[in-house]
């Protein structure tokens, strides 16, 4: 369980498409949660997506999710974000076909070497069944305010912006522009940077 990071009034489900909205940070303010939950660094973290009450999310939404970190005290601005975990493409099979099986759950790990402190838990679903057009891909964010506890002292790169050049340069990068059902898919790059690297 967790608090979600409420992003002004959150309305509605509605995706994010323009890649330099700043609603790609954490889909509204930047005021956080009125708590936080407790993690050990090291520790696997359930998520859940609920799209209505039958399902997590359509089961057309085909696409990668990932997941990101950032200090709270940079409240997500600037170059802030680095990624905890990616799932893309593999043997015919996206990461949103993976939730869709688990029924929204979906597993990350804190890096087990992180320095404690507060941080902001940010997660992205990609939903590529519209991609074939500028603008079509729907990005599916949201923000958890948590605390990391444990003795560890790294510190982990590489950061991003979000909205941002190196998280997604442009509406016509191959990450969030392409056809996924003709010509078949043999790969596919996941947007934004690697998986980050920490190191005390």
């Amino acid at each position: 369980q967790y608090q979600r990071r409420v992003r002004g009034s959150f309305p509605n489900n509605s995706p994010v498409e323009n890649i330099r909205s700043d609603l790609m940070k954490c889909y509204g303010s930047d005021s956080p949660a009125p708590s936080r939950c407790s993690f050990s660094a090291g520790q696997t973290v359930t998520l859940k997506w609920y799209h209505n009450d039958a399902e997590a999310v359509a089961p057309s939404h085909k696409g990668p999710i990932c997941v990101y970190l950032a200090a709270a005290s940079t409240k997500g601005n600037g170059a802030a974000w680095f990624k905890i975990a990616e799932r893309g493409y593999s043997n015919g099979r996206w990461a949103v076909d993976e939730l869709v099986a688990k029924n929204g759950k979906w597993e990350v790990t804190i890096p087990k070497n992180l320095k404690p402190g507060n941080y902001i838990l940010r997660t992205e679903l990609l939903a590529l069944h519209s991609a074939q057009n500028t603008n079509g891909a729907q990005f599916y964010v949201g923000c958890a305010d948590i605390t990391v506890t444990g003795n560890g002292k790294a510190d982990c790169s590489p950061k991003v912006a979000i909205p941002g050049n190196q998280w997604v340069p442009n509406a016509e990068d191959s990450s969030v522009k392409l056809s996924i059902y003709w010509p078949p898919l043999t790969k596919y790059k996941i947007p934004g940077p690697a998986v980050a690297t920490c190191k005390a």
